[in-house]
């Protein structure tokens, strides 16, 4: 199958890229693209017709990863070449960029699907889930000059949900591992280079959400007046480190149970990532390296070993490498909103335990 990169501009076809860098990512509402080519005058070269704004979608082969737009063009020249490079996002890009206009501010009884069909539809940006998106919100209020994405995204917080790019120009509600790998990611094998980083500074031993189930208000300061409180715990961090989360819309107290959870477990999942990149764009069956699959991926010198989920795929062409995938992994379980971090879910508590010089050493 082919691994040929193109560029497809206003309908116009642009290949023989020397460059090449597609990201895509599961926690991401846009995936990027960046290609450059160096031509060698002929005396007889056509100039490239693109600019920033046009309409732009990026292939590989036959797999469409990029619909969007054309967001940067430069160029240069020498006595015997010229250098041309491009980049731009996808269509959804624009609800990252651009703030949520709206007369009230609020939107009531909304699902989280609904919301953001609202929110996107004056940009002509579809909208899908994977599932249905949970009960709906009492209210839902928007702040002040707040990007469509940032609210977009608390509210999917509240729901346990992730945002991403559907590669044809719309937004993707869903959760993680959708999808499974048939090729298994072996040290020794098929993994041409491996990274882990385990950081703990932005986990804490206790998430306290709190919030109001109404709109009544009162003398009290607000930071400590809530009539919702909800909390989930990680027994891996040993200090004492509370964190306290107000709530930036009236909550239910399961949707407080389920902030702190997701606050919880997102965070353990963040505190052990992992990189491995791989040679070619393509898996064993010929498809491509994709986010969202869960993979079983093994390297012992990392602390790797099981089942993870892709979280970001960056595909890259250069003269030194050629085609290669950097794949960034992280556990799919702790992705799943629950009252305090299973050991199981937990990559740094793992390395640990699968190496009990690992806590001594990074202590240093």
């Amino acid at each position: 199958m082919s691994d040929k990169a193109i560029l497809y501009v206003n309908g116009k076809i642009y290949e023989g890229w020397k460059e090449v860098e597609i990201k895509r990512s599961l926690k991401a509402a846009s995936g990027s693209f960046s290609m450059s080519i160096t031509d060698r005058w002929s005396g007889q070269n056509a100039p490239w017709i693109i600019a920033p704004g046009d309409a732009a979608e990026v292939r590989i082969g036959a797999d469409v990863l990029i619909t969007g737009y054309v967001d940067t063009v430069s160029s240069s020249m020498d006595k015997d070449a010229r250098n041309i490079s491009v980049s731009g996002r996808d269509k959804t890009a624009d609800i990252i960029d651009c703030s949520v206009v709206s007369k009230t501010g609020e939107y009531a009884n909304v699902t989280l699907l609904s919301l953001a069909q609202n929110l996107c539809a004056p940009f002509g940006i579809s909208v899908a889930a994977s599932q249905s998106t949970g009960a709906a919100f009492e209210v839902f209020k928007v702040q002040q000059g707040e990007a469509v994405f940032e609210a977009l995204d608390r509210a999917a917080r509240k729901r346990g949900f992730l945002l991403t790019s559907d590669t044809k120009g719309g937004l993707f509600i869903t959760r993680p591992g959708s999808t499974r790998s048939n090729t298994r990611l072996q040290q020794g094998e098929n993994i041409k280079v491996a990274s882990s980083t385990f950081d703990s500074k932005e986990r804490f031993s206790e998430y306290i959400v709190k919030g109001q189930d109404s709109g009544f208000t009162n003398e009290v300061d607000p930071a400590f007046a809530y009539a919702v409180k909800a909390s989930a715990k990680d027994p891996t961090v040993a200090r004492y480190r509370p964190l306290v989360i107000q709530s930036e819309q009236l909550t239910s107290i399961g949707d407080a149970k389920t902030r702190a959870g997701w606050e919880a477990t997102t965070r353990a999942a963040k505190s052990g990532k992992f990189n491995i990149t791989v040679q070619g764009w393509r898996q064993g069956d010929g498809s491509l390296w994709q986010p969202n699959q869960l993979i079983l991926a093994y390297a012992d010198w990392i602390g790797l070993n099981g089942e993870m989920l892709v979280t970001d795929v960056s595909y890259s062409l250069t003269s030194e490498q050629g085609t290669i995938c950097v794949l960034s992994l992280e556990r799919k379980d702790a992705y799943l909103p629950e009252p305090s971090v299973p050991e199981k879910t937990d990559p740094l508590a793992q390395a640990i335990k699968k190496d009990p010089g690992f806590k001594k050493a990074n202590a240093r």
